[in-house]
């Protein structure tokens, strides 16, 4: 008996530790014998709880369904910007083909100054404002050159930029002065993209990095042929496992 009253005595401090504390994380993964809707209340439970004022990180995993949660990942975004997270990792497993679309209060961040989204797309219908950003990592997102400009744009702090297996844009055109790392890690194949070519025909997929020092490429490249334009100022790159 006294074991139980010491343990619940510790389970009384630990909630009221967890409630101030600064960097939240939380994840789920497929494997595990916890059913995810149980995973994604924990999630709301906590975050009405915090306590403090900004929070330096903030960080969910696990696998999105479609739109089934699509309302609990938007009150998790007005969270982040009510808390001024300074770190967001975003990493919806799962379910390539749509994504989840960032809400269009978190376009307009004075605070976040390293953001990682994996399965998320950018929708922004009035540009982006990411002054403090300095990192920008996007995992399986679809693209397209105005959101890929609203970035360069928008972001004028970024100092690396890395895209892994994103896809829809015909290049990656940085037109940005502060961006110095630019890292390409593969390209998602979507299936219809050769509906209408021939299955033998390779296309260009140009990246165009005006200031960018320092380039990496890796992955596969699905019937993509990788074309460098306007890279004089590029000082160091990296070629690493790179397959069509």
């Amino acid at each position: 008996m006294k074991d139980v009253i010491r343990t619940g005595v510790l389970s009384k401090r630990w909630r009221l530790l967890w409630t101030s504390a600064h960097n939240l994380s939380f994840t789920h993964s497929p494997e595990s014998n916890r059913d995810v809707t149980e995973f994604i209340k924990s999630i709301d439970d906590t975050l009405i709880l915090s306590k403090p004022s900004k929070l330096n990180k903030f960080s969910v995993e696990f696998f999105y369904i479609d739109d089934q949660f699509v309302d609990h990942v938007n009150r998790w975004m007005t969270f982040v910007t009510i808390k001024s997270v300074e770190v967001l990792d975003l990493n919806l497993m799962g379910g390539f083909d749509e994504g989840y679309s960032l809400p269009q209060l978190m376009y307009s961040n004075v605070c976040l100054h390293k953001l990682k989204l994996s399965n998320c797309n950018l929708v922004p219908k009035e540009g982006i404002n990411w002054p403090a950003l300095r990192v920008l990592s996007m995992w399986y997102a679809k693209l397209s050159l105005e959101v890929v400009d609203a970035i360069c744009s928008g972001c004028t702090g970024l100092e690396s930029l890395k895209f892994h297996m994103c896809f829809g844009v015909p290049g990656f055109h940085i037109n940005s002065k502060s961006v110095k790392k630019l890292v390409i890690g593969g390209y998602w194949h979507q299936e219809d993209e050769d509906s209408d070519d021939d299955d033998d025909e390779y296309k260009e997929l140009t990246i165009w990095a005006r200031n960018v020092t320092s380039l990496e490429i890796s992955g596969c490249f699905h019937k993509k042929i990788l074309v460098l334009q306007n890279v004089q100022d590029l000082a160091d790159a990296k070629l690493l496992g790179v397959s069509d």
